[in-house]
């Protein structure tokens, strides 16, 4: 099945505009998807918001660094180009760096391309900022037009062995064919009110790894009942690398305490301390699920001070289903109600419904 994979390409602008339209004419002609600064207005205050989010949807990052260290957004000490590659990087997409050589450097000041009296290149900000993307080991060199799109192809053919890039691909193509990286074994989700205002959340996942080498996990939430909230988690050798708005959800990305082995578990523990919150007193906690997932337990745990009312689980046929085609009533226990979903299928949605109300 050949997938094509979306690539980022990052450069300062004005100097580079012909090496940018080269590395997109080749990766075009290695059948993948471009995507750049092109698609940015650079008057929109929320501007790498939205870079920031192509670089996590792209599979492939690469920087084009000439001898420019580009434009600041203000207030931000460094360029628009070392935050790319830096937040790339975070988020473990292993950036690809291609460099203008110095003999490439001296021909666009031959030019004119590059002011002899103004050279960004040999100021302090460049040369740390090349000197630490020079110690990648994806790191190349290019003098022209030319090599540059020979570093680009060669750079493209070693993404293309890669399994873990999932990339686009047809839906015909895709039918019976397509693999996920992982599966979900068991999701656990458990609210406790701790009072109507103040809610402890925890999610706990249980990934088995399909694939050598995968490192970073994303994983979704939605609230709509207002506070502060205060992630954490549990194993001390994983990270929050980052946290972002995805449509209506938030979410937030787990570096692994190691880059999985094929077949390993690897459990993901996080706590949501939600302070302030709406009292709302009809609540809904569930899953819309878009992965192979095994198992789902989800559980509410109230105060004694508080009292569960009208429980039941639903399942729906569709996430955009109004009507459930099963809805069963759950009587609490302690204040508690749990029920586990078994074999999940992609595209339901499954959830724990009740009221919560004062003794």
């Amino acid at each position: 099945m050949k997938k094509k994979l979306q690539v980022f390409v990052s450069s300062t602008w004005t100097d580079m505009i012909l090496e940018r339209q080269a590395a997109v004419e080749a990766i075009l002609e290695a059948g993948h998807i471009p995507a750049g600064m092109e698609l940015f207005s650079a008057d929109n205050k929320k501007q790498f918001e939205v870079i920031k989010k192509w670089i996590r949807d792209s599979d492939v990052f690469i920087l084009i660094l000439g001898g420019r260290y580009g434009s600041r957004e203000n207030g931000i000490g460094k360029s628009y180009i070392q935050r790319e590659y830096e937040y790339a990087k975070r988020i473990g997409k292993k950036p690809i760096a291609i460099i203008l050589s110095d003999k490439g450097i001296a021909n666009k000041i031959a030019k004119g391309d590059y002011e002899i009296s103004d050279a960004e290149y040999l100021q302090n900000d460049y040369k740390i900022f090349k000197s630490s993307i020079k110690n990648n080991k994806m790191c190349s060199f290019f003098e022209d037009l030319s090599s540059l799109k020979n570093c680009v192809m060669n750079a493209l053919r070693n993404c293309e062995e890669n399994s873990n890039l999932l990339g686009w691909v047809r839906a015909s193509d895709a039918i019976g064919d397509f693999t996920y990286p992982y599966v979900l074994e068991n999701q656990e989700f458990c609210m406790e009110y701790i009072s109507t205002t103040v809610i402890k959340y925890t999610k706990k996942l249980y990934i088995r790894m399909l694939a050598d080498g995968i490192q970073y996990y994303t994983d979704r939430y939605s609230w709509n009942a207002g506070g502060t909230i205060t992630k954490s988690l549990k194993n001390k050798n994983q990270l929050i690398v980052d946290e972002f708005s995805d449509g209506a959800f938030q979410a937030y990305t787990v570096r692994l305490e190691e880059a999985s082995q094929k077949g390993k578990i690897y459990i993901i523990d996080a706590e949501f301390f939600i302070d302030g919150c709406n009292y709302v007193e009809h609540q809904y906690l569930g899953l819309t699920n878009s992965f192979p997932v095994r198992n789902l337990t989800l559980c509410v745990r109230v105060a004694n001070n508080l009292k569960l009312l009208e429980c039941k689980y639903n399942m729906y046929g569709h996430s955009v289903d109004r009507v459930p085609k099963i809805s069963k009533v759950i009587k609490p226990k302690s204040g508690i109600i749990e029920h586990t979903f078994k074999n999940l299928v992609i595209g339901e949605r499954y959830n724990l419904e009740w009221r919560v109300v004062k003794k």
